[in-house]
């Protein structure tokens, strides 16, 4: 419950297939917004960005329930919704585009002249790009001209100043997923990660956004044992000034390569 009575951004990545059931049970669950398509979407579901499934069933499921979506876009541009874009913007619980997870530095100039575009034909909506965290590889932050990569305190920097200090100021989020649940503890960069992006995000007067790990995947990140273990990551990130919280994920996608079933933890 937030002071100034706004109400709180709880999305969710990895939408559930496409039924007034399901959605029913995402509004239950105190979701506000759900990211809706995306790469996993068309893996699970084999959906294209024209079907009904992708877009009108989501949003016609959502909207009766009280769900927003954000259009999510597989790392290209919000012009991949084609003819569809003008539809899009029209409905009442439109609200943006995630168009790039995880972009290398390499991909910030063509963000920049997205967003220049986006400003004009979708105006008074946010535009998400979600970072990188810390414990990224070198080759996922993207090489320089000089053929040196970037560190991650670098592709940071590159992002506040080709990026985020150029969005709308209504809708200027810095968006990033730092998952800190290990087999065998915590990641040991978590609050230092928090700090960059606090910091950055200061400096344009943005506000930030950060994801949760709701499931373990790729076999290092461990499944949340208890309730307690996602109450613990909120209010960390919201001890950082965190204004949105995201679920990774609302369902299994198929990318995260998860072998091992879910615990439940209610």
């Amino acid at each position: 419950e937030l002071k100034d009575e706004k109400e709180m951004f709880i999305g969710a990545y990895c939408a559930p297939q496409p039924t007034d059931e399901q959605y029913k049970w995402v509004a239950e669950s105190g979701i506000t917004h759900m990211f809706v398509g995306g790469g996993d979407y068309l893996t699970n579901w084999g959906y294209g960005y024209d079907d009904e499934e992708y877009y009108s069933l989501p949003f016609d499921y959502a909207a009766k329930y009280g769900v927003k979506c954000v259009m999510h876009v597989k790392d290209t541009s919000y012009k991949v919704m084609g003819e569809l874009l003008e539809e899009v913007k029209a409905r009442e619980n439109f609200e943006g585009f995630l168009v790039y997870d995880e972009p290398p530095a390499t991909q910030y100039g063509r963000l920049a002249s997205d967003y220049k575009r986006y400003k004009v034909e979708v105006p008074n909506q946010p535009y998400y790009v979600n970072l990188l965290p810390t414990y990224s590889q070198k080759e996922q932050l993207g090489k320089k001209k000089t053929g040196e990569y970037y560190t991650y305190e670098e592709y940071l920097e590159e992002y506040k100043n080709k990026v985020l200090k150029k969005y709308d100021a209504n809708y200027r989020v810095l968006m990033c997923d730092h998952y800190p649940l290990k087999e065998g503890g915590i990641t040991n960069d978590w609050l230092y990660n928090l700090e960059l992006l606090r910091t950055a995000a200061d400096e344009v007067n943005g506000e930030v956004y950060l994801f949760l790990q709701s499931q373990g995947f790729l076999g290092e990140w461990r499944q949340p044992y208890s309730v307690a273990e996602m109450t613990f990551q909120m209010y960390v990130n919201m001890a950082y000034g965190a204004r949105g919280l995201a679920h990774y994920p609302y369902q299994t996608p198929e990318s995260s390569d998860e072998k091992r079933n879910p615990a439940s933890i209610l």
